[in-house]
Formats: C-alpha cells, structure tokens, sequence
C-alpha cells in the first residue's frame, strides 16, 4: 500500500558516510543527486562534515562546487560542520552524550536559532549563517511550531 502523498513529503533520507570531505563535496556534482534535486522540487539537502581546522579552505571549496548548480538546487543545498572532528565539540560539553544524541541535541536546538543553544558553541559558530539559511527554508515543513 502507498503512502499518502503528505506524508512522503515529509521524509527524511540519511545516506551512507561518504568516507571523508571530498567525497561529501563530491555528492554536489554526483548526477544522481543532481537528477533527484531536479526531479524533487522540494527535495533539500544537508551536507555534514568535519572541517578539520580548515574551515575557510573547506568552505571555498563548496562554494565552488555549488556555484556549479542551478539556483534551484543550490538554494536547497546547505553544509554543516565541526570545526575540529565532533568528538572534540562532545568533549566540551558537560554532560556524556553519544555522538547520535549530540546530533539529535543540534537537531533540536536548529529550531531555535536565536535561543543560547549547542549551536553557539565555539566548535560550531562558523555555521551560523548556514544554519539561519537552513533553517528559515525548512523550519515550516521539518520543525514543530
């Protein structure tokens, strides 16, 4: 039996790790993803990586790579990171959590960009204008009110 159309809108796809940086850049040109944007007008796209300390050279680098789309998909396409590896952001804080609850954490706390939240962390700062994107084109359809 199908699922009604609604709720298919509102599914969520987690894909493989891809294996490094350059391998999630890389998903930006892939013509399968490109072909899946197209073909799904409302189809978003969250790229999550380490930047490993070279968050300026990491962040050019997908602006080039995104540069390289068609509005439609590059305003649907966003990258989040961790300045160092996330291991280090879950160090910091002050209270044990695995890495998928630290995600859920960051998961929830997008929904309130403006609150003092993990978002805020040092680690995670750089993402702030990313993040305000993101959140301001999926927050009516992915998020609670």
């Amino acid at each position: 039996m199908s699922q009604p159309p609604w709720l298919m809108a509102r599914r969520l796809q987690l894909l493989q790790l891809a294996g490094g940086w350059k391998q999630v850049l890389g998903t930006l040109i892939d013509p399968f993803t490109i072909q899946g944007m197209n073909e799904f007008g409302k189809r978003h796209l969250l790229l999550l990586i380490d930047f490993d300390e070279q968050f300026a050279n990491r962040w050019g680098l997908y602006q080039q790579h995104k540069a390289t789309l068609a509005p439609p998909i590059s305003d649907r396409t966003y990258l989040l990171g961790c300045l160092h590896e996330p291991e280090r952001l879950k160090a910091f804080c002050k209270y044990v959590m695995s890495i998928k609850k630290l995600g859920r954490q960051l998961s929830d706390d997008g929904a309130s960009p403006l609150a003092e939240n993990l978002w805020r962390h040092q680690h995670l700062q750089p993402n702030a204008d990313e993040l305000n994107r993101l959140v301001l084109q999926v927050k009516p359809f992915l998020f609670k009110a």
